[in-house]
């Protein structure tokens, strides 16, 4: 050898040790998925010398060590010589069937241990034989220069035993066995079971596309042994049902492979066989690519597919395919080879989706799969990729209908909606839309899927493909409105997941839902009060539709954001700011029509005066009310303000009727009975109303005047007749007609009886008609032929029937005699005439024009008088004159005593009636079914015994259950009975008729055992039989307030 032969021969192997020495230190810096890579450079290494039957592997783990072995071909001497120097006997471009044989990957299997122990056959020109070789990389891990040394001297101690076996004679074998025995320390062991892990997730497509051919050498089994199992990987391929597609799987899985082999491409997708039906399964960490072996590192390729293609041009840590081109334009044997063989995969690809789609595969969404590929390294030519690949895969699968629904159905991905949103997982805004939008959302295992699908290059999938919680929010209305039912579960869901994600877009999208069924933001809507249905309505024909304010009621309390409404504020509203606010002149028929309505609202049973009020207002306008309600509503006087408004438009259509006979036609038929009958308890109702109803009887024109029935309003010149005997018609006439006075104007109808009007005396008309006769010629006017004869005779008569005419008639009864002469005529003043003669004075002539008796009766009394004497007769006049002011004092207390228990009764909504039966009893108070009756008596001081006829006696025993002896004193004769003195004096004994008991009956049957000392007795007083009681007695009686206690009991009935 020459010293330059020398040279570089020690160059050469200073070389080899240290590319060896670089491999095995670059292992630490591999990825984590680089570090199993060693599986399938042994895999690789074993297929590379498969027989032609092929070749069966084992991987056999142990606790610290794992045993890789074949029954492939011997080993050669160059085989050994290049697993050893880490040389390549391969072609550039696998053209001879071999993909790894021992070539530069051998050394990754270093990371299970830098020391190697191969076994096996050995085979050169001379023979076979066993064989057996240690290759240790240790000294790799020394410093640099010893590690060159210690590297060097390693190489060569294995090519001395590599150059010894080849020497070595040859031996007869039957059987080829070869292994690889790695020791194993803790983290190695790691990489180990990693390793074989991929192996499986790998090996199904991995065994399909190394099935062998003419050409191409064949696996014919993996076996992996670990954990005590083992586990044997062959493949049965067969055709599946559906034409032009293979089925593979491993055994009797019911996982497999659904895969096309055209030329020198091969492509299948995972799937899940069920009775024929086939299920489409996502590829889970697994390689896409493969170049007989799978490309680990394309697990992110985003195709649903595994891809096998002769042509692949992958690099060199088998870990991709390269597409991008430095220049575009310029040829790239690498690029160009593996963009034409993605090409090629295109082509079959839409066949074979379209295959799948028409057989109604299971889990179509799979193939939404399209994204560009992720890799850690820049391998795709991004724009080319998405042009040629991406977009004409998608274009064709975005108009088939292979997504799963929500709703069960099949759905187009352009048709489809997915959830997208950069403020939570989208996960949980998928659980908001879900219930929205079912026949849009995919199911939950697609949305899982797909979600990162669809964002993969968003904007290369049509328009509107995703939809944002704005979205959402913006076209809630829309779809709400679209369905047969309000999903008001997923409504409420929304409302959560906004409050969350402490979101405020509620305040600016219409998206909550209100009773109406109409969406509004959400300060604009409240949780449902409780609030009845009645007064909904009401403010609804007012014109506040509540169903738009409040929250839809079927979405619960508890929707996050919503706040109360405010009850009391919108009673006060309606009340103040509505009801009270609308003139009854211009109000609408809507409005009338609800606050009307109000009136027959009730919130208890007990309420007589409203119920009173209702009806009357169903007697006027029956068209516009309703039976009574019971209402639900927690507001005190709920319905004053409706009563007053109510109350005011009554009289507004009392007073747009002007008079009362016209308000009797349009109202009640004509009837102007029942028209006076309901006005009187309509004033009555105002009048005994509180103060702000009360001051509609000044505001309104309500009241019927005397002037034609006209309606005023009250006045101070409104008055109502004090004694309706006084006010003559005829009296009325003349002051109309003589004294331009018309006292219809300030008189009140008769037939009107409201307490509290202000009276007025006769003196309203007499006093215009006095000053007639005031007249200088009034001497004239009063005979026969004056104009005021006629005038005289009336105000005469009208005269003689009142005793008192003079107060009101001061000039006209100074005058009266003298113009009674004169208008009686020439005739009657020949009388007077001879009257003088007889001696009688014109002041007798006066008196005698007083007296009202006929000459035929004045002759009849001037007989009696001459019978009887004068002075006997006037005696008879006086005590008859006595007697009847008696009778008139017996009806005043007997007035008095009635006023005093019509006051007790009085604002009491209970319908007493008290009558006066002169039966044994002045009085009988009747209250629906039941009465009492009450004997009045009044006695004079010292003076007291009371006297009972035998006729109240009887009564008294046989009502004795209900009737009552009231007995009172006063001072004298002239003393003026009030009814504080009745009340006040006045005992009440109860059990008058017990008392009684069987006296008069007694009596009747003439027992004498009636003693003088008896406090009731009965006896003969002045020929009348009477029953006497004692004051002993009436003095033990009950007071005024006591018995109408008692009496409330009876009735049972509150008096307060």
């Amino acid at each position: 050898m020459t010293e330059a032969e020398l040279e570089r021969q020690n160059l050469r192997v200073d070389s080899e040790a240290r590319d060896i020495i670089h491999n095995i230190n670059k292992l630490k810096s591999f990825d984590e998925n680089q570090k199993t890579r060693w599986v399938w450079e042994l895999l690789q290494n074993a297929k590379d010398v498969a027989t032609s039957d092929g070749v069966d592997i084992i991987f056999k783990l142990e606790d610290d060590r794992i045993e890789i072995s074949h029954n492939g071909t011997p080993f050669e001497t160059k085989h050994l010589v290049a697993l050893l120097l880490k040389n390549s006997t391969k072609s550039l471009g696998c053209d001879d069937g071999t993909t790894g044989k021992y070539g530069t990957g051998f050394v990754t299997t270093h990371i299970l241990n830098k020391e190697v122990t191969i076994s096996g056959i050995h085979k050169n020109a001379s023979g076979e034989r066993h064989f057996k070789i240690e290759i240790n990389r240790t000294s790799a891990l020394l410093d640099e220069v010893s590690a060159l040394n210690e590297m060097k001297k390693s190489i060569a101690k294995s090519f001395e035993t590599i150059n010894i076996l080849s020497k070595c004679p040859a031996e007869t074998i039957n059987k080829y066995s070869h292994s690889f025995i790695y020791n194993l320390n803790e983290s190695s062991k790691v990489y180990a079971e990693l390793g074989l892990f991929e192996l499986e997730k790998n090996i199904l497509f991995t065994l399909l596309i190394n099935k062998g051919d003419k050409e191409r050498k064949k696996i014919n089994s993996v076996t992996i042994i670990k954990d005590g199992a083992t586990k044997l990987y062959t493949i049965e391929s067969n055709p599946s049902k559906i034409n032009g597609l293979n089925y593979l799987t491993v055994g009797e899985n019911d996982k497999g492979i659904l895969y096309k082999e055209v030329g020198d491409l091969i492509f299948g997708i995972p799937v899940k066989k069920s009775n024929e039906i086939y299920s489409l399964l996502r590829i889970e960490n697994q390689a896409v690519l493969y170049k007989e072996f799978p490309l680990i590192g394309t697990e992110f390729f985003n195709l649903p597919v595994f891809i096998q293609h002769s042509e692949f041009k992958p690099t060199e840590p088998r870990d991709g395919i390269i597409t991008i081109k430095d220049e575009e334009d310029k040829p790239d044997s690498i690029a160009d080879s593996n963009r034409s063989c993605l090409l090629d995969f295109r082509v079959e690809y839409l066949k074979f989706l379209e295959i799948l789609i028409q057989h109604k595969v299971q889990d179509l969404y799979h193939l939404a799969l399209s994204g560009l590929p992720i890799e850690t390294k820049k391998y795709t030519g991004k724009d080319w990729y998405i042009k040629m690949i991406q977009k004409p895969i998608r274009d064709f699968i975005v108009n088939k209908e292979i997504i799963n629904t929500v709703a069960g159905k099949l759905s187009k991905i352009g048709e489809t909606k997915f959830p997208t949103t950069n403020q939570t997982p989208n996960d949980s805004f998928y659980n908001v839309v879900i219930g929205l939008l079912p026949d849009k959302i995919p199911s939950s295992d697609c949305f899982s899927f797909l979600d990162r699908v669809i964002n993969q290059e968003i904007e290369n999938w049509p328009e509107n493909i995703s939809i944002s919680l704005e979205q959402l929010l913006s076209s809630l209305p829309e779809i709400v409105n679209n369905k047969n039912e309000i999903p008001f579960k997923s409504l409420k869901i929304l409302y959560q997941y906004l409050q969350s994600i402490n979101s405020t877009l509620g305040e600016t999208f219409c998206i909550y839902l209100n009773e109406k069924n109409e969406f509004q933001v959400r300060d604009k809507v409240k949780i449902y009060p409780h609030i009845d249905n009645e007064i909904k309505s009401v403010s609804e024909r007012l014109g506040r539709n509540l169903d738009l304010e409040f929250l839809n009621r079927s979405l619960g309390n508890d929707i996050p954001g919503i706040g109360l409404f405010d009850l009391e504020d919108f009673y006060k509203k309606l009340n103040n700011e509505v009801i009270s606010k609308i003139d009854p002149e211009k109000a609408t028929e809507e409005q009338i029509s609800a606050i009307l309505h109000i009136n027959t609202l009730f919130k208890t049973d007990r309420a007589t005066k409203r119920e009173v009020w209702l009806d009357m207002l169903k007697e006027l306008l029956p068209t516009h009310f309703g039976e009574k309600k019971y209402i639900s509503i927690d507001y005190d006087n709920y319905f004053q303000p409706a009563e007053l408004w109510t109350v005011k438009y009554i009289c507004y259509l009392i007073q747009k009727e002007i008079k009362i006979n016209q308000f009797a036609d349009v109202y009640f038929n004509g009837n102007i009975i029942l028209t006076y009958d309901w006005l009187n308890r309509f004033l009555n109702y105002i009048n005994d109303s509180r103060e702000d109803i009360k001051a509609f009887l000044t505001r309104y024109n309500i009241i019927p005047t005397q002037n034609d029935g006209i309606f005023k309003a009250y006045s101070e010149y409104l008055y109502k007749e004090d004694n309706p005997d006084y006010f003559d018609e005829e009296l009325k006439i003349i002051a109309k007609e003589k004294c331009i006075f018309n006292s219809g104007d300030y008189l009140i109808k008769n037939e009107i009886q409201v307490s509290d009007l202000r009276t007025t005396n006769i003196e309203l008309i007499t006093k215009h008609i006095d000053k007639l006769f005031e007249d200088e010629r009034i001497a004239t006017k009063v005979a026969i032929d004056g104009a005021l004869h006629n005038t005289f005779n009336i105000i005469n008569t009208w005269f003689d029937k009142h005793s008192d005419a003079s107060s009101y008639l001061k000039t006209f009864a100074s005058k009266r005699d003298m113009l009674y002469v004169i208008s009686l005529g020439e005739g009657f003043s020949k009388q007077i005439k001879t009257l003088k003669e007889y001696g009688k004075s014109m002041e007798d002539i006066a008196e005698l024009a007083k007296i009202s008796l006929s000459a035929s009766e004045m002759r009849e009394l001037e007989r009696v008088a001459n019978e009887l004497g004068t002075n006997e007769l006037l005696k008879k006049a006086q005590e008859m004159i006595s007697l009847r002011d008696q009778r008139l004092r017996w009806k005043q207390i007997g007035n008095t005593a009635e006023n005093a228990f019509k006051k007790i009764f009085e604002g009491l909504e209970m319908e007493i009636e008290l009558s006066n039966p002169d039966v044994g009893k002045d009085f009988e108070i009747l209250l629906k079914s039941n009465k009492f009756s009450i004997e009045i008596k009044n006695v004079i001081e010292g003076k007291e015994n009371v006297r009972l006829s035998i006729l109240q006696g009887r009564t008294a025993v046989k009502e004795k259950e209900n009737y009552a002896l009231c007995v009172f004193t006063r001072l004298n004769d002239t003393d003026e009975i009030t009814e504080e003195y009745f009340k006040k004096n006045s005992k009440f004994i109860k059990d008058i008729g017990y008392q009684i008991g069987d006296k008069i009956e007694n009596w009747d049957n003439g027992l004498k055992k009636l003693f003088s000392s008896d406090e009731i007795k009965v006896y003969l007083d002045e020929k009348k039989e009477t029953v006497y009681v004692n004051r002993s007695i009436w003095r033990k009686g009950d007071s005024f307030d006591k018995f109408m206690i008692d009496l409330q009991k009876y009735f049972n009935y509150e008096i307060t």
